[in-house]
């Protein structure tokens, strides 16, 4: 829709009075042409002081242009990521999805797995099906991290309600009051409650103090989610070794997804010595339960191995 020049100039009045708003809707119309002549760099000067403001999206809009550049504008990975990240860290989903993106390619940035799958489960928690599919398609090329958010989002899905239970502080109190004598389901929770940050305030590191104390008790699920942490650095150290001795105990249990994750480690030789025939047993293991993803593997080793005898 046009813009005419009445309201360019109301505009630039409400800009006297350091208008957020009206910075941001000029820098639009700079960049759509509409009213003022096209001019990307006068947007991104309108953008930038509304973004120094903490105007959400016109931080987005700076730091998209900052990764795409324009005529005038040149590419600056600093810039775009100085921007992007403070709209994401306020929620902006395309914002944290363009900085997942970033760190999976590389882009001027370094490339780092780990940093791209955290911020694309950010943006799928959102519901964005974009960071969905990156996360699929990095998890078919055999990157971890991606198959660990993807089994952590699977699971803040499966447990809706654990999310409705966990808005009322008394229950976090009484599960609390459990979990300091000793009850392992209780600690297991617990630590749930703090790695999604629900009634409580996401702590990764307090999470996983109860994990542990959980997994040391026998919990296969406090096994399984303790081994996560260790292979993310997600609340500890990363340490892959760390991570397949406590998927070894939760496997061991019957755990699906830390079969899974072991066959994944033996596959890779992460953390563990490389071996195809161990990878096959966990992968059948996880397969016999129903994960589909194992049986993808099993078929991709079996190929791998029809193809190096042809």
């Amino acid at each position: 829709m046009a813009i005419s020049t009445t309201e360019i100039q109301g505009l630039l009045e409400k800009t006297r009075t350091k208008d957020q708003e009206a910075q941001f809707s000029l820098g639009c119309a700079y960049d759509d042409g509409k009213g003022v002549p096209k001019d990307k760099k006068k947007a991104c000067e309108w953008w930038r002081k509304a973004a120094q403001q903490g105007h959400v999206e016109a931080q987005y809009r700076l730091g998209k242009t900052y990764i795409d550049g324009s005529f005038g504008i040149l590419k600056n990975w600093q810039r775009a990521r100085h921007w992007l990240f403070k709209a994401a860290q306020h929620g902006h989903v395309d914002a944290q999805y363009t900085l997942g993106k970033a760190y999976a390619t590389g882009w001027r940035s370094g490339q780092n797995h780990k940093i791209a799958c955290e911020w694309y489960r950010k943006a799928a928690e959102q519901g964005h099906l974009a960071a969905k599919e990156d996360l699929k398609a990095m998890e078919a090329r055999g990157i971890f991290e991606a198959r660990l958010v993807l089994r952590s989002l699977l699971s803040t899905q499966i447990n809706s309600s654990f999310e409705q239970l966990w808005t009322v502080p008394d229950e976090i109190q009484i599960l609390l009051r459990k979990a300091e004598q000793g009850d392992s389901d209780a600690q297991f929770n617990l630590g749930l409650a703090y790695a999604f940050g629900r009634a409580v305030k996401l702590d990764k590191k307090k999470a996983c103090e109860w994990y542990q104390k959980a997994a040391e008790q026998g919990n296969p699920w406090a096994q399984s989610n303790f081994g996560g942490a260790y292979s993310c650095g997600e609340g500890v150290p990363q340490d892959h070794k760390k991570a397949c001795e406590w998927w070894q105990k939760a496997a061991k249990q019957g755990r699906r997804e830390a079969q899974y994750n072991l066959g994944m480690a033996y596959a890779h030789g992460r953390g563990i010595p490389k071996n195809d025939k161990k990878a096959c047993y966990w992968f059948q293991k996880a397969a016999e339960q129903g994960d589909v993803d194992a049986e993808l593997q099993l078929k991709s080793i079996a190929k791998t191995t029809v193809t190096e005898i042809a």
